[in-house]
């Protein structure tokens, strides 16, 4: 397979994934995919470090500038301040040289989102407001916006599962089959005597299961709330969200 050909097979994956597209298909860029490109430095810092470098705790390299951060936690005023506690050091400081260009990188910011609408009409699926969106994670690359495409679609497997819509697990092999030999809608005729416009028309095939976008999103769900990753990111929040929901991802046949 090509690299060209990743990236495509990469695209069609995000944009088809339950967790991170509220609709099967729905363009990425701008909706839950915020992504950008940034000048970096040999040191890769970007170019908004050029005069200081803000670091955390977390970071490697804090025990250097121990007595500097408990300096600053002395001004937090409760736990949370102190959690998130920073300080600025300047650039040719911490480097011994100047910021100077030295190549590119390309990142994305990824969210999920959970259904809560309380049917799965057309009408509550629909409304952005019944999709609750979840902070997911970083991805960059310094190789090419390609490159982070890919890199993204691996992580998102690796994190959110091996999913897509219209796809087994999401679907029971049921409802594969179903959709494998039925068509969503069926053209019928018109009377005779209708105009030109009116001579075929579409109603929708009751033969047809329709398992929607939230249905499936779920489905997805259920499977989530059960990895190692949800239970410790989100276990909490996401036992509150479940107990207050009248249809519960326990099992397909409440969904």
């Amino acid at each position: 397979m090509t690299n060209s050909e990743q990236v495509v097979d990469a695209l069609s994956f995000l944009e088809n994934h339950p967790a991170i597209s509220k609709f099967s298909g729905l363009s990425l860029f701008g909706n839950n995919f915020f992504f950008g490109i940034s000048k970096c430095c040999k040191n890769n810092r970007w170019e908004d470090s050029r005069k200081e470098v803000t670091i955390y705790r977390t970071d490697e390299n804090y025990l250097k500038y121990k007595e500097l951060f408990d300096e600053e936690e002395t001004k937090c005023k409760d736990e949370i301040e102190k959690k998130y506690c920073s300080i600025d050091i300047p650039y040719q400081k911490m480097y011994g040289e100047p910021w100077v260009f030295d190549h590119l990188e390309y990142w994305a910011e990824l969210t999920f989102h959970v259904y809560n609408g309380k049917t799965f009409s057309s009408n509550d699926e629909y409304d952005d407001k019944n999709w609750l969106g979840y902070c997911g994670f970083n991805v960059s690359s310094m190789v090419s916006f390609d490159d982070m495409v890919v890199h993204a679609a691996v992580k998102v497997k690796e994190i959110f599962g091996d999913f897509e819509y219209e796809r087994f697990p999401l679907l029971t092999t049921e409802e594969v089959a179903n959709h494998n030999n039925e068509h969503m809608f069926i053209h019928i005729s018109a009377e005779e005597g209708a105009d030109a416009e009116d001579l075929v028309t579409m109603k929708h095939n009751p033969n047809y299961i329709d398992v929607s976008d939230g249905k499936q999103n779920r489905r997805w769900l259920e499977w989530f709330v059960k990895t190692p990753y949800c239970r410790k990111e989100w276990g909490e929040e996401f036992d509150k969200f479940l107990a207050g929901q009248s249809q519960k991802p326990c099992s397909y046949e409440y969904i």
